[in-house]
């Protein structure tokens, strides 16, 4: 897996765990290429290597811009709850698709119990 690496506390690279290099082109090298600065790196990065998209589960827990919340996946139909305001009723069982636009996966619990 690619990471995105400082050298000499002005330029960065992409490498990996090994000696490989991603350089600009998409081609993988045992030579390093330098890049400016981080978000040409992560430009190169996403568009060769890009993430996928998260798939989202019972217990996830994210942030968007309204707050906290949490992912849940009850017999009806998935919801979303606000851990920030639990006692609102207007945040209790929220739209999944509403809630989860733009949102970023922060954990989910199972890994913290």
């Amino acid at each position: 897996m690619f990471e995105i690496k400082v050298a000499y506390e002005r330029v960065v690279y992409i490498s990996d765990v090994g000696s490989r290099y991603l350089h600009s082109d998409g081609h993988v090298f045992s030579t390093v290429e330098y890049f400016p600065t981080r978000k040409r790196a992560q430009a190169v990065l996403d568009k060769f290597y890009p993430k996928p998209e998260h798939v989202w589960e019972h217990g996830d827990v994210f942030d968007n811009s309204v707050g906290r919340w949490i992912y849940l996946e009850p017999a009806a139909s998935p919801m979303v709850i606000s851990l920030d305001y639990p006692k609102d009723d207007a945040t209790q069982g929220s739209t999944p698709s509403i809630q989860l636009n733009d949102a970023k996966f922060l954990f989910n619990i199972k890994e913290k119990i």
